[in-house]
């Protein structure tokens, strides 16, 4: 069993519009990443968003802030870390992820997120520090400070995230059978 952070958290600014509502496959994208999530086991889902789910409690200071709020609440010692605009996730590929993470936490080679984490008060504390003192408040050094270790992804084209509009038109154009 595994708990799961989708983060939405975010402004959205160079999209131009809330992401997690983006639609995808006739759902919005917050929700299509919890269907995938349950599609792989996971039992304990928890959302990072201002509207939708549990809003940071230090908006503005990026995914480590979503993870400070809601790790907490997280009932397993493995997280799952999915950012909410990944389009093309699978559950395969977020299965592949926790088969790897019995021993450690992992990651995909080359990309951040999806991530898996092993919750406990010492990683709490390390992010709280980072968000307090303004120090690295990214998810590559929280991934060093772990000791994550990166896998190859067998299908890396999947973990593309959308970030722009025409991210989002090359993504939805894809997925329709488009090149």
């Amino acid at each position: 069993m595994f708990s799961a952070i989708i983060l939405a958290g975010g402004r959205s600014s160079r999209m131009g519009t809330d992401k997690a509502q983006l639609p995808m496959n006739g759902l919005p994208l917050w929700l299509l990443q919890q269907v995938r999530l349950q599609q792989a086991g996971c039992d304990d889902i928890q959302l990072s968003h201002p509207q939708l789910g549990t809003p940071d409690q230090q908006a503005g200071h990026g995914p480590l802030s979503g993870l400070h709020t809601l790790l907490p609440f997280c009932e397993h010692e493995r997280v799952l870390v999915l950012a909410v605009d990944m389009p093309w996730m699978t559950a395969a590929l977020l299965r592949t992820l926790i088969r790897h993470s019995q021993e450690q936490p992992v990651f995909f080679k080359d990309h951040y997120l999806p991530c898996v984490l092993h919750n406990s008060s010492d990683l709490q504390s390390y992010i709280a520090k980072q968000l307090h003192e303004k120090g690295r408040r990214s998810v590559g050094a929280l991934l060093s400070y772990c000791a994550a270790r990166a896998i190859p992804c067998p299908s890396p084209q999947l973990l593309l995230n959308t970030n722009t509009p025409e991210d989002w038109q090359l993504a939805c154009h894809a997925s329709q059978g488009g090149h």
